[in-house]
């Protein structure tokens, strides 16, 4: 162990000696007061002190700019990519947090200085630096260059003395800046939030130490994480919760959620900040020209709390928080959340996206190539090489730093395009979309981005496109989301979406989009639209609307998809979404027949007829049979039809003691994504799916249960459940005139209840629980949507556009 690692045997620091002495005249300190004066001494602070080296392979570490000029090259690409979309006719106010020695600073603006535009447009430079040393270092890096280009440099103590400027466009960057802003340490008892506090002396029980999986990326392989317990300070706990551990738990809702014995990181200072620059770059106007602004935060944290993430640098080497006060490095992990949670009634934030996925999306590679090109040697094209390298390495810088971006726009969303690389979806589609615009053109010529085009060409990684039929209903929602998830180990899904609907225009479809769905109008009326809308797609998940075209319609666009699928050449595997064939299971008696049931059985039946090719040459088809939605709870056909006075929910229905297959919708979507996933499994196979066997009586007793509400369960004939409807004489087809060929409502209905009270339907929960070990039970969906009987109107979409029956109140409160 090197010998500044160990206890100091009476060397300490100048910030130590005032901290020991504070402890003993006032008490224990606050871990923000301790960090604030270690980092901020006018004259022993970390960073205030002429004699540290602070950054580099000399100093305590090295940041990303220090490494690669790609990593401020790509910034300013990202920086000059907004200017274009929301600014072009301002002025750029560019202003940096915390600006280290400069080099970001640097080569963002070597880029500026290289497009004309954009050197013309550069109006001033605002640093956000409290060390006169490091203003030294920063003026002699940048003002050569600003001096060259008339550009205006100016240092600020804090950013308390910006303010908005509708005259300009301004950029705001935050490069491993919030980190190193001070914090509270709390801990969640049975009595509270208390506040973990500094004291003198050696905590006599247990020592601290720091793990090496919590740093950030330094220069030395030999990381040397073991030290001796420092004898000068130790945690002590608040006797009782205080104002400010009251105050700053109650600052986020998220914390309120985390269990006892739990330990918070908070930093008002960073929530402060983060509410600034929102507030600099809000517009109270809202128009897309009344931007003002954007930002970029990158440090490492995550989109969540932290409370064992505070660590000390020296010499690369992670030390004891306690070690030579003044001295060392001092860090915590970015809640990130937090930062959102500050920002989001000012302005829109993106993200946070791993410093990985931000650099290869912005064209990393591309830009590595094009240096390697220029290099002098081939050992400066493997130098090259490795920077780059580093800055992604998927098991330290890569994944350890996180980027967000803010927008100054509330009012107008974004479009992907001025989202990248903020966005979800990364299909081939969306590279082919038109958005090589002539100021995106400029950008990549200048940097030597070759045929980049603003990065989206990095957009096409060969994900498998999925064409979706049914994809603004409850159930294509909930399988488009499955779709997209990445998988449990964080790697992104291989599959992209593209939406056939009516309606671009319709709510459900611009939600579609803003996951990045590229969303197709055209209709299972027009197969034409199906056949365009299917070109070049791998894989289908069909769920055509049976009470909109009813069951003839129906059968015949089912067969016929399934026919332009063959025919389009690309689909290697075509997913139909069924339902239970009703009359078959009732041995062809009139009294199960149900139409909306029984169109999609019927081609279900003749796929079955088809040859299912598991090759790569061509397709395969699979059926996914469901049930009623467990989100039918929150419409009239299973949830309570009325609370009594004492506060009795009422479920009735006419079930007597059948059992229904009830599913969870994110349990179907992931047995659509199984279905994908595991091409060869389930080629010419039928999946039968459900979460649970529900009866009546489940309903109830569950509710009761998970709420603590009185609930019972009344089994109702048949005809008496439909005398507290209007409109079930209606055509069940919403296109279908009344008398035009479609069943009624009543009459279809018949079935569907009949199916499930006489137990026609049966699944195989032994088999359903092997492949989805961790799908829902009735009791835990009640519990994961807080369910408490509340009738709502848009869990399905037909229920949403106000297409089905409606409730007779005055008989419903007689139940």
């Amino acid at each position: 162990m090197d010998s500044w690692n160990k206890p100091l045997n009476g060397m300490q620091s100048q910030i130590q000696l005032s901290g020991k002495r504070a402890t003993c005249t006032t008490g224990p300190i606050a871990y923000a007061t301790y960090m604030q004066t270690c980092l901020s001494h006018p004259t022993e602070g970390y960073y205030m002190n002429p004699t540290h080296a602070i950054l580099g392979s000399k100093g305590d570490f090295i940041t990303s700019p220090e490494i690669s000029q790609v990593f401020g090259e790509i910034v300013a690409v990202w920086l000059l990519s907004q200017w274009m979309n929301f600014g072009r006719s301002r002025k750029i106010r560019l202003v940096e947090l915390g600006p280290g020695r400069g080099t970001l600073m640097a080569d963002i603006l070597r880029v500026f200085s290289h497009f004309p535009a954009a050197r013309s447009a550069v109006r001033d430079i605002h640093l956000v630096e409290t060390s006169l040393a490091l203003r030294k270092i920063q003026d002699e890096k940048l003002g050569p260059m600003t001096k060259a280009n008339g550009w205006n440099c100016m240092w600020h103590d804090g950013l308390d003395d910006l303010s908005p400027d509708e005259a300009a466009f301004t950029m705001v960057l935050a490069h491993e800046f919030f980190d190193a802003l001070p914090f509270h340490l709390l801990k969640k008892t049975e009595k509270g939030w208390h506040e973990i506090l500094i004291a003198s002396g050696p905590d006599p029980t247990t020592p601290q130490r720091l793990k090496a999986s919590t740093s950030r990326d330094i220069a030395s392989d030999n990381v040397d994480v073991s030290f001796e317990t420092s004898p000068r300070f130790r945690q002590v706990l608040s006797e009782t919760p205080n104002v400010v551990s009251h105050l700053l738990a109650a600052s986020s809702s998220r914390f309120q959620k985390l269990p006892i014995g739990s330990h918070l990181e908070v930093s008002p200072a960073a929530y402060k900040v983060a509410r600034k620059i929102g507030e600099i770059l809000h517009s109270k106007k809202g128009g897309l020209g009344d931007v003002l602004g954007c930002a970029l935060v990158v440090d490492y944290g995550g989109d969540h709390s932290f409370g064992s993430s505070f660590r000390a640098f020296k010499d690369h080497k992670i030390v004891d928080v306690f070690y030579r006060p003044g001295e060392c490095d001092l860090t915590t992990n970015v809640d990130f959340a937090y930062l959102k949670d500050a920002i989001a009634d000012l302005a829109i934030t993106h993200g946070p996206l791993t410093q990985e996925t931000f650099l290869t999306r912005m064209g990393l590679q591309l830009r590595v190539d094009a240096l390697k090109k220029s290099a002098s040697s081939e050992a400066r094209k493997a130098d090259i090489e490795a920077a780059a390298k580093r800055l992604i390495d998927p098991l330290g810088m890569g994944r350890q730093y996180q980027f967000l971006g803010i927008t100054g726009t509330r009012n107008i969303q974004p479009t992907p395009e001025q989202c990248w690389p903020f966005i979800e979806d990364t299909s081939d589609h969306v590279a082919e979309r038109d958005i090589s615009k002539d100021s995106l053109k400029l950008i990549t010529q200048v940097l030597a981005y070759p045929a980049l085009t603003f990065s989206i060409i990095s957009m096409s990684n060969n994900k498998k496109l999925i064409f979706v039929v049914g994809a603004t209903g409850a159930q294509g929602l909930a399988v488009i989301d499955a779709l997209l998830a990445p998988y449990p180990d964080g790697s992104p899904s291989p599959y992209s979406v593209r939406a056939l609907t009516r309606d671009l225009g319709h709510r459900r479809a611009q939600l579609l989009a803003s996951k990045g769905v590229e969303c197709v109008q055209g209709s299972t009326d027009d197969l034409e639209s199906v056949a365009s809308a299917m070109e070049g797609a791998y894989g289908t998940w069909i769920n055509t609307d049976g009470f909109t075209i009813g069951e003839q319609k129906e059968i015949y666009a089912g067969m016929r998809i399934f026919e332009i699928a063959k025919q389009v050449g690309s689909v290697r595997h075509y997913v139909w979404s069924s339902l239970d064939y009703a009359l078959k299971l009732g041995n062809y008696n009139p009294k199960y027949r149900c139409e909306h049931y029984d169109g999609k059985a019927r081609v279900a039946e003749w796929m079955k007829a088809q040859p299912s090719h598991d090759n790569e040459d061509d397709m395969a088809w699979s059926v996914v049979t469901s049930g009623p939605y467990m989100d039918m709870l929150y419409n009239l056909m299973f949830g309570p039809l009325n609370r009594r006075s004492d506060g009795t929910y009422v479920f009735a229905a006419p079930l007597g003691s059948g059992r229904v297959p009830m599913i969870a919708l994110s349990d179907l979507g992931f047995f659509a994504r199984y279905t994908f996933d595991h091409r060869s499994m389930t080629s010419g196979k039928e999946l039968a799916i459900a979460s649970q066997m529900v009866t009546l009586e489940d309903i109830a007793s569950t509710f009761r249960q998970v709420t603590g509400n009185k609930a019972v369960a009344v089994d109702r004939s048949i005809d008496l459940w439909f005398d507290l409807f209007g409109g079930v004489d209606n055509p069940v087809a919403n296109e279908k005139p009344v008398g035009g060929g479609s069943t009624t409502w009543k009459e279809n209905f018949r079935g569907w209840w009949a199916l499930w009270r006489d137990g026609m339907v049966q699944r195989d929960m032994d088999w359903i629980r092997s492949i989805n070990p961790e799908g829902h039970t009735l009791e835990s969906w009640m519990k994961e949507v807080n369910y408490d009987g509340q009738l709502q109107r848009s869990v399905l979409k037909n229920v949403e556009d106000s297409k089905t029956i409606v409730p007779i109140r005055e008989l419903l409160v007689e139940l």
